[in-house]
């Protein structure tokens, strides 16, 4: 599998490319990810210029399924994150 990859930043209004990788070049490319520097940029900007918590975007080029991954600090200091699933033209039942 071939996967397109971007990345959200804080401060940063539009998705910046990081090129196609495979799959393990992804989740070399997620495991060494400066989340840390990224939220601690988000930390010191003004509330009114973060677009996004810091995200990597991951499409899947062959079955048009996407992947993302973003991360926010809670009160204590711990790192939690989010992750979105977007398959499209699926046709999907309701969980319950």
């Amino acid at each position: 599998m071939e996967y397109k990859c971007s990345i959200l930043t804080p401060g940063k209004p539009d998705p910046i490319p990081k090129g196609n990788m495979d799959k393990n070049e992804a989740l070399l490319f997620f495991e060494k990810y400066n989340w840390q520097e990224e939220l601690k940029r988000m930390d010191n900007l003004p509330e009114d210029e973060i677009q996004y918590s810091p995200s990597i975007h991951f499409d899947d080029l062959t079955s048009k399924k996407s992947i993302e991954l973003s991360i926010v600090e809670n009160k204590v200091g711990d790192f939690l994150f989010y992750i979105f699933y977007l398959c499209t033209g699926q046709n999907l039942k309701p969980f319950i």
